[in-house]
């Protein structure tokens, strides 16, 4: 989930990891329950340390939670960024949740209502588009710098197995490759690793 955080365009929605988390944030939720109702039956001399793994649980459990909020946060927040570009491309959407689409269908709707029947009808037609450039027009359109500088590391520093070659193009004048090792923390344009970071193999920081 921190790659979504770190990353400037909007990754595949992981939608087998969201569902473990949300059933491991349901079982320590019973789980806490459980213990808060037989720590009334407990003795003087077990009840703090019954106290302690409880309050470890609900640490950890509001840890989770508050990642797992960021990162649907952050998603929302990429997409109504680029909701024009999500909108126009088919094969984008297939990276959205079906709530996600819904909310996209709807936020678009919203937006070019707002847009094209209030400010942009007063502007010329040329500056007027919300959706892509056709027609010579100018869009309004955010999309991702995947040209931006990201840090990322690989692994955990166990030894993962072969070196990850990463193909740096910076330009017709400007291209070389750099092997990343588990462990490696290095700073890289985003658009030379995009595809490891959603494949998982590195690990934006």
């Amino acid at each position: 989930m921190y790659n979504e955080l770190h990353a400037p365009d909007l990754l595949p929605y992981p939608d087998v990891l969201i569902a473990s988390v949300r059933r491991l944030l349901d079982a320590a939720s019973a789980a806490m329950g459980d213990e808060e109702a037989a720590a009334a039956s407990l003795p003087a001399a077990a009840a703090p340390a019954a106290a302690l793994v409880t309050h470890a649980r609900r640490v950890e459990a509001g840890r989770l939670t508050h990642l797992l909020r960021a990162t649907l946060r952050a998603r929302l927040r990429k997409i109504e960024a680029g909701w024009a570009a999500l909108a126009a491309d088919a094969g984008a959407r297939v990276r959205l949740s079906a709530a996600e689409q819904d909310f996209l269908d709807g936020y678009a709707a919203a937006v070019k209502e707002a847009f094209v029947g209030g400010f942009l009808g007063l502007l010329p037609e040329k500056v007027r588009g919300v959706d892509a450039d056709t027609d010579g027009r100018v869009p309004i359109v955010v999309k991702p710098r995947l040209d931006a500088f990201v840090w990322c590391k690989r692994g955990g520093g166990g030894g993962g197995g072969a070196d990850l070659v990463v193909s740096i193009d910076d330009g017709p004048e400007a291209s070389a490759t750099i092997s990343i090792a588990d462990g490696d923390v290095v700073c890289v344009r985003y658009r030379s690793i995009q595809a490891l970071v959603e494949a998982g193999d590195l690990q934006l920081i």
